[in-house]
């Protein structure tokens, strides 16, 4: 799945060459990371790679992760490789948003430790491994995030507490919701 109309029709036409007994059309989609089409609990494991970092905002990104994560199946596990501030804090340039720009010249929404274990926690999700960084010959830190998805959650979803910088995160589904609010459905 990707974005990119480009990007989808080069994978299909690799995967008809190398393995033409697959449906393409079906596999590859062209949608938004945070507007899938696939039903809820549809997956035992979700890879994202090197997507969450192009969130424009805060509320984008807890919208990807929100996608991300509905259409994981209880017990699942949720691999997520992104771009983060872990290690290079000192050499990135705050623009605003959660978005800085790299040593490398690329423009990125950072995570930091901090706001991966907090939406861990909105997702009532368990740790499948600690988070890891590499620091990439000093020009951007990729971090991986393994969260298992538990079975069966038997408390209200944690109140949602709005940054300063982001937009009222009300009309988010489950599990972002605030306390009263109600999913319709």
């Amino acid at each position: 799945m990707d974005r990119s109309e480009e990007a989808v029709l080069a994978v299909r036409k690799l995967a008809s060459r190398l393995a033409p007994e697959l449906s393409a059309e079906e596999r590859f989609r062209q949608e938004a990371v945070e507007k899938m089409s696939f039903a809820n609990d549809s997956f035992d494991a979700v890879i994202c790679c090197a997507v969450l970092h192009f969130a424009q905002n805060e509320r984008h990104f807890q919208q990807m992760t929100a996608e991300l994560w509905r259409v994981l199946r209880p017990g699942g596990l949720l691999f997520a490789r992104l771009a983060s501030s872990i290690g290079i804090e000192e050499r990135v340039i705050p623009l605003g948003n959660s978005r800085y720009l790299l040593p490398d010249g690329t423009e990125r929404y950072l995570v930091n430790e901090e706001a991966l274990v907090t939406t861990a926690e909105r997702l009532h999700a368990q740790f499948a491994e600690p988070v890891k960084t590499v620091n990439v010959a000093g020009q951007r830190c990729m971090t991986t995030w393994c969260l298992k998805k538990p079975h069966i959650l038997f408390f209200d979803p944690i109140e949602q507490v709005d940054s300063e910088e982001t937009e009222p995160l009300a009309e988010l589904p489950f599990p972002f919701q605030t306390k009263g609010d109600h999913h319709e459905g």
